[in-house]
């Protein structure tokens, strides 16, 4: 028999005889090897993503064996199991999106779990240094050697990346440097925190509809070949690429195999690294800031709140430091910027500022705040935004101050330093507007035309403050034995459990400003009305939220009046059993359709038609939906209309996934509606 009959091509091993071939094509090595090379991994899904509808989205492609789901930090990882090969290699040569989220898919043995031996944070993993150490700075001495990196870590796993680049990249991009920004560089960082990487490119990157050719610029798909290319070409040193191109900063995934670091490149977000600067100033300024700043990230990792609720690290660093300015402890922003005798300007924001500044000794003597412990400012931050007032406030870390929503869209009474935020809206020719009409509004500290917080809805503001209303209590509860207990209190997740269904709000409340409907989406400038739409755009509010009610989510509404003498109240009582804010991403019309309410019926429309043909009762199970609805107008300050929709009855958790949707659906489509109404004003 020849050489090539008693060898397993799969395993490139040779065997002697037939008896030996056909016994290892039993084995378990040998089945799970053949299984590997039908299958494919995705990794780190955000939670927030359906696993059917990856799983729909995918089998389109051929047929699925089987798939496999494991919850990894707040993500999920995802193993599929294709019937043959050439399944696998078609879904690895695409680029898949789930809603408008890119997957990263990787080939499942270039996907070496072996490799990735960053170390868990989980809770339960690091539990017992709460236990074994006697008070709370004991405690928390042992939680940061815990969960922390050092500076020997990034000195010896981090800054090597960096290095590596330079080099790999000296022949094709001479001008290019690395730069480290984020937790590393800040003094925030986990033992497994990924390295972000700015790449300097060293000549401006322009997009590909820009008339700007030559070699003095270049643009983002011409980038995105060359980093690709030069990666690829050194498996040795980077593995489990991801290229997330069309992202507003397009961002490289790898691996770094020597040092074993996940990395996050960009050469897109040259500010991140002036918002490092600035943040490591004010952290370093104090040996409190540092150690409460690692609690809360922390807090904020055990939660998943990043995912579940939108609350970006940054965004919590940054409300750290608005916390701090409002009692005093650190300047605002733009104390430190009026010391520089030379500013420095990117993309038309000052990111530069005095390294040296020092408040004055008489004043941190004069500040209560000065000896306060480690607990007790942690307690007092979780306090005071459990009760900040959000719906109308918005926080500007520039001039550490707090200011209506009105004033910053009026610009009146407003500081020098709100100035240049209006100056911009004023000079630049396609000004992108601060998004003060979002739930939460928190201006960048450097880029003010930046909502930080823009990701969180309506319903997870509330969520967001009944989680600091509860953090807050431990933290004081645990002051009558010396905080011994706080920690482990801090981070166990049943007591949040307990406490958060005792104080689970039963309605939710969306507030939209009638100049909010009337914003154009490309640059936040104000449409002027000049019909009488103000007198009745609430009427064609109050219509559009019923249709989206009955005909979106296919609920029975009645309307009716809880007082007939008061106008300008809409009452809509809505019951239903099926859940249709599901899978609506795997379903595509006519993107031609201008009215984005009519796109929404339609996808209901195939939605239940499939699941009347495939007798699919996923949605349809024993649930009971039974919400009020109440849309009322409010004249003053500004004219507004409340969406508030409260809890008749629903069954298990469905009104807070019911909320979720249907606010954020709600204000989109609005916005939208009244933007075609605009463009065509007699249809």
């Amino acid at each position: 028999m020849e050489d090539d009959d008693m060898k397993c091509e799969i395993c490139n091993k040779i065997f002697q005889n037939k008896h030996d071939l056909v016994t290892h094509i039993n084995s378990f090595a040998h089945q799970q090897k053949e299984r590997s090379q039908r299958a494919v991994f995705i990794n780190r899904v955000s939670s927030d993503i359906y696993i059917n509808e990856i799983i729909k989205c995918i089998s389109q492609f051929g047929q699925i064996k089987k798939y496999n789901v494991i919850a990894n930090d707040g993500f999920n990882d995802v193993t599929i199991e294709f019937q043959d090969k050439k399944t696998r290699e078609i879904v690895l040569s695409k680029t898949i999106k789930v809603g408008n989220k890119e997957l990263c898919i990787y080939s499942f043995q270039r996907y070496n779990k072996k490799h990735d031996e960053t170390p868990s944070l989980c809770y339960d993993k690091i539990k017992t240094v709460f236990n074994s150490q006697s008070s709370f700075n004991d405690q928390l001495q042992a939680f940061i050697k815990a969960v922390a990196i050092t500076n020997d870590d990034v000195k010896q796993r981090y800054e090597p990346v960096c290095q590596t680049l330079d080099i790999l990249f000296q022949t094709t991009l001479s001008k290019l440097k690395s730069h480290m920004f984020g937790s590393t560089v800040i003094g925030l960082g986990f033992k497994n925190s990924d390295l972000d990487i700015f790449l300097n490119i060293g000549i401006p990157v322009v997009e590909e509809n820009t008339c700007v050719r030559g070699p003095h610029v270049i643009t983002v798909d011409r980038l995105f070949v060359i980093i690709e290319k030069v990666l690829r070409s050194n498996i040795h040193l980077f593995t489990n690429f991801c290229f997330i191109r069309r992202a507003k900063i397009p961002i490289i995934k790898c691996f770094y195999l020597p040092t074993k670091v996940r990395c996050d490149i960009s050469f897109k977000n040259s500010l991140a690294l002036y918002n490092s600067k600035l943040v490591h100033y004010y952290l370093s300024s104090d040996v409190r800031f540092t150690p409460i700043m690692m609690l809360i990230k922390y807090w904020l990792h055990v939660y998943h709140m990043s995912n579940d609720i939108g609350i970006t690290k940054y965004a919590i660093t940054i409300l750290f430091i608005f916390y701090l300015q409002q009692i005093k402890l650190v300047p605002p922003v733009i104390k430190l910027q009026e010391e520089c005798s030379v500013p420095i300007f990117v993309k038309g924001w000052q990111v530069n500022f005095n390294k040296d500044f020092q408040q004055s000794a008489r004043l941190r003597a004069e500040n209560k705040y000065t000896n306060k412990s480690i607990p007790e400012i942690l307690g007092e931050f979780f306090e005071f935004y459990a009760n900040y007032d959000f719906e109308t406030q918005v926080l500007c870390p520039i001039d550490g101050q707090s200011y209506s929503r009105e004033q910053l869209k009026e610009g009146n009474c407003l500081s020098p330093s709100q100035m240049r935020y209006i100056n911009y809206l004023e000079v630049d020719k396609n000004p992108q507007v601060l998004q003060t009409w979002k739930p939460i509004c928190l201006q960048d500290p450097i880029e003010l035309n930046n909502n930080i917080m823009k990701n969180v809805c309506s319903a997870n503001l509330k969520k967001f403050q009944n989680y600091f209303s509860i953090a807050a209590k431990i933290v004081h509860d645990s002051s009558e034995n010396g905080y011994i207990d706080l920690l482990k209190n801090l981070f166990n997740e049943q007591n949040y459990i307990v406490k958060y269904n005792k104080i689970k709000q039963e309605s939710i409340t969306l507030q939209i400003q009638f100049a909010e409907l009337f914003a154009s989406r490309k640059n936040g400038n104000l449409i002027k009305d000049k019909s009488n739409n103000n007198t009745t755009w609430f009427d064609i509010t109050s219509n559009v939220v019923k249709q989206i009610l009955e005909k979106v989510l296919n609920l029975k509404v009645n309307e009716t009046k809880t007082n007939p003498e008061v106008e300008n109240v809409t009452v809509l009582h809505c019951k239903g059993n099926q859940c249709l804010w599901f899978n609506r991403k795997n379903y595509k019309v006519n993107r031609h359709i201008p009215n984005a309410l009519e796109k929404e019926i339609l996808i209901t429309k195939m939605l239940i038609d499939d699941m009347e043909k495939k007798k699919d009762l996923s949605l349809v199970s024993d649930i009971i939906m039974d919400v009020k609805c109440h849309i009322t107008r409010k004249a003053t300050p500004n004219d507004c209309v409340v969406i508030t929709v409260f809890d008749n009855g629903c069954s298990g958790k469905i009104f807070n996934k019911f909320v979720n949707y249907f606010l954020v659906k709600t204000q989109s489509i609005l916005k939208q509606v009244f933007e075609y109404i605009h463009k065509n004003p007699n249809p």
